[in-house]
């Protein structure tokens, strides 16, 4: 360790703390392995099960297709136990989505969620970002508007005929 008025570490320290690191890193890989070899043998008994359902007539893509499905659902089905959210606002999003997910089918209920409101039905496009077209052309219009109103302020103080700065 370096000491007051030295700028140097001590070699001694390293290797002693970089020696304790590294026990624990050999304590981790060694545990690591042991899971492994658990994981492998809790593994087994699938390659058989997965044997019996496709001789018993189940195709195997669809059968491994189901399994993975399964865990899906039940990674959500803990995800929903396990979720707390903070605020009212989340509570809120949180309700809509997992009403969304109980209807069932979510592409569908993605495109009523999304589906065209007012005149133009023929824009496929999510609400969000028809909302922000819209919002970027009434930016613009107000750009312009604001430029048209400044070149006729412009052409009115250096008396263009026609010009008049209190129109706009």
């Amino acid at each position: 360790m370096a000491t007051a008025g030295q700028n140097s570490i001590d070699p001694t320290t390293v290797k002693r703390f970089l020696g304790e690191a590294m026990r624990v890193y050999e304590k981790l890989d060694a545990q690591k392995i042991a899971n492994m070899n658990e994981c492998r043998q809790i593994r087994a008994p699938l390659k058989d099960i997965k044997k019996a359902a496709k001789n018993a007539g189940l195709p195997k893509a669809a059968f491994n297709s189901l399994i993975k499905s399964e865990l899906a659902k039940r990674t959500y089905d803990r995800a929903v136990e396990n979720a707390t959210p903070e605020d009212d606002e989340d509570v809120e999003a949180w309700e809509q989505m997992r009403a969304i997910a109980n209807e069932g089918d979510l592409f569908d209920a993605a495109v009523k969620a999304n589906a065209p409101t007012g005149d133009d039905e023929t824009d496929l496009r999510p609400r969000h970002l028809r909302d922000q077209e819209a919002e970027r052309l009434r930016e613009n219009g107000e750009r312009v508007m604001m430029g048209i109103k400044k070149l006729d302020e412009k052409a009115a103080v250096i008396g263009l005929p026609g010009a008049d700065a209190t129109e706009a």
